[in-house]
């Protein structure tokens, strides 16, 4: 059985230092339900999340992403970075 799912997130940012500061946002995804044997987390691509609908603009450059899976049949996690 194939499922999936949109998560949304938000992270608090903090400005003190603008238009000088650097934000990082860390999330991570998991399941207290399922073991790893019925849980598989994936990204749709390779490459990181799907920054399809990002939109460029004039305050924020998007750095990069970065993401770790935690291998595990116990707790299954996956760790997702943007910077």
């Amino acid at each position: 059985m194939l499922m999936t799912g949109i998560f949304k997130s938000t992270c608090k940012i903090d400005i003190t230092w603008f238009p000088f500061d650097d934000q990082k946002c860390d999330m991570k995804f998991g399941s207290w339900t399922y073991d790893g044997f019925a849980l598989d987390l994936r990204l749709s691509s390779e490459d990181g999340g799907d920054i399809s609908t990002y939109i460029a603009n004039g305050e924020w450059v998007l750095m990069g992403q970065f993401t770790h899976y935690t291998i595990s049949t116990i707790l299954p996690a996956l760790s997702y970075s943007v910077h």
